[in-house]
């Protein structure tokens, strides 16, 4: 039985050993002298993955190491002021030397002192004006160019197909997660380089303690004291069409801010840049995203399927944002965060139902106006030392929605209207504290909210159910009235105990 699982694990280790392949070799120019800080990217075939890369040293050699069980691979040789050489390969460790031709295009200004991609440690920095392109304008314009990086439509960002923790501006978080804002109207033009911190630990106590998985964004200015920012006017008519985008910007090594406003009536949903995109880590307490909670609404048309949101939202929203952040000394930061939508959407649709005979048995028909408003303050009071961690979030999210709806369902006939006001306050507490050789955790989670519904639909007869409700139907109206109070309290404290290459964490805790 032990020679029989020696040999699995030998076979084991030997598939191991031999799935990892090797290429290495030179890159020349056509004159046979070797091209320094020339990038050599193995990429898997039809997919927008980077499995390794190498920076061809002073000599012009390379050495790349990658596992991959695809039959074949995509290698990519890049330099500056050179074609670019794509070719398909065996999955084989083997050598590979390449020439690559001089381009016919001089470019005066540019200096070849930086390189495409370079990488200390975990961290991966990207020149930007390397991935750039005339047509680009905003920061997540050239974003999608960059290998291995994904940006969504409401700006966040996946790194190898996972979502990134943080998202920092010269190393400072000032957005907390929700950096759609920054990503969607940042010029491209003021940023030097992106760098990805890959396996980031956001807590810097924890760095050396507690690895993590996923990557962050840390996007560098080139000035250390940078005024930007974006606006963007669309004017039409159809009677009246509008997209205004207002974005300016101030970053330095003390303050950082950002203001946002955008109204459009073409289909845009910017409110939803308010959205937390990256939580960060479970040290750093509870973070949720507010929204509302439907229990009672009225009858509504459902979006098509397939149809991009602009060709059938008929909106009228205005949204307005402002984040700040200030050091209050070398360790501890402010952070105040609000914002306020205001959305008005109109829907309409009619519905024939036909017999088996094509005749005409029932037409339904619905329009209703929705009303949207919705603010949020935010107030972050924190310290991340590399002896300690201090974070407290306070969060107010407001709702007051409200809409209305005019339905006909088979020669049936009634009026609706909802309003659905709620209100929730959160407080988050986190802290890590040195005992001996020891970290002590207390985190500390406070959620209350109210939420309220009324629900009018007049006349009473259209909801069959109620027959006997109120005087059955002969009632003029049926109201439905819902409210809710929740509260929620997490505490706990925990302890990290190490023996050997072992590490437990006790923990106690009330939760209400």
């Amino acid at each position: 039985m032990k020679k029989i699982l020696s040999f699995t694990f030998i076979l084991l280790f030997s598939i191991v050993i031999f799935a990892q392949k090797t290429i290495s070799g030179t890159v020349k120019n056509d004159d046979g002298k070797p091209l320094a800080s020339a990038s050599v990217t193995i990429e898997e075939i039809g997919k927008n993955a980077i499995l390794e890369y190498a920076i061809t040293d002073s000599k012009g050699n390379y050495k790349v190491t990658f596992t991959s069980n695809d039959e074949k691979i995509l290698v990519k040789v890049k330099a500056f002021n050179h074609q670019t050489i794509t070719e398909n390969y065996n999955n084989a460790t083997q050598t590979l030397n390449f020439v690559l031709q001089e381009k016919a295009t001089e470019i005066k200004e540019v200096k070849l002192k930086t390189k495409l991609i370079t990488k200390r440690g975990d961290t991966i920095s990207y020149d930007l004006k390397s991935f750039e392109s005339k047509a680009d304008r905003s920061l997540a314009d050239v974003l999608k160019k960059i290998p291995g990086i994904e940006v969504n439509k409401d700006g966040s960002i996946l790194y190898q197909g996972e979502p990134i923790n943080k998202f920092y501006v010269n190393g400072k978080d000032l957005m907390e997660g929700s950096y759609g804002v920054i990503n969607n109207s940042l010029p491209k033009d003021a940023v030097q380089k992106v760098e990805v911190l890959e396996n980031h630990q956001p807590v810097k106590i924890l760095q050396d303690k507690l690895s993590s998985e996923n990557a962050a964004i840390n996007v560098q200015l080139k000035k250390s004291i940078t005024m930007t920012g974006r606006g963007e006017t669309s004017l039409g008519v159809a009677p009246s069409l509008w997209n205004v985008k207002l974005s300016p910007m101030l970053f330095t090594q003390k303050y950082q801010w950002v203001l946002n406003y955008k109204t459009n009536n073409m289909g845009e949903e910017v409110e939803k840049e308010n959205n937390i995109l990256a939580f960060g880590n479970r040290f750093e307490g509870m973070r949720r995203n507010f929204s509302e909670n439907s229990w009672l609404s009225v009858e509504s048309s459902s979006p098509p399927q397939n149809v991009p949101v602009k060709r059938y939202l008929f909106n009228n929203v205005h949204y307005l944002s402002a984040n700040v952040l200030t050091n209050l000394s070398k360790q501890w930061e402010l952070k105040a965060n609000a914002s306020y939508a205001n959305n008005a959407i109109d829907k309409e649709s009619v519905t024939k139902v036909y017999t088996a005979d094509n005749n005409l048995r029932n037409v339904n028909f619905a329009r209703s106006n929705h009303y949207t408003n919705q603010a949020k303050g935010e107030i972050i009071f924190s310290k991340n030392a590399n002896k300690s961690f201090f974070k407290n979030t306070t969060t107010y999210n407001g709702l007051w929605n409200g809409d209305a709806s005019s339905v006909s369902n088979n020669n049936n006939f009634a009026n609706q209207k909802v309003k659905t006001p709620s209100n929730s306050f959160q407080n988050s507490l986190s802290a890590i504290i040195p005992w001996k050789e020891r970290l002590v955790n207390a985190m500390s989670f406070i959620s209350y909210r109210d939420d309220k519904q009324d629900l009018f639909i007049n006349p009473a007869k259209y909801v069959e159910i109620f027959d006997n409700v109120d005087g059955g139907n002969n009632s003029d109206v049926v109201h439905q009235f819902l409210n809710l109070k929740t509260f929620e309290a997490v505490h706990s404290a925990s302890i990290g105990l190490s023996k050997k290459n072992w590490t437990f964490t006790p923990e106690v805790g009330l939760n209400y």
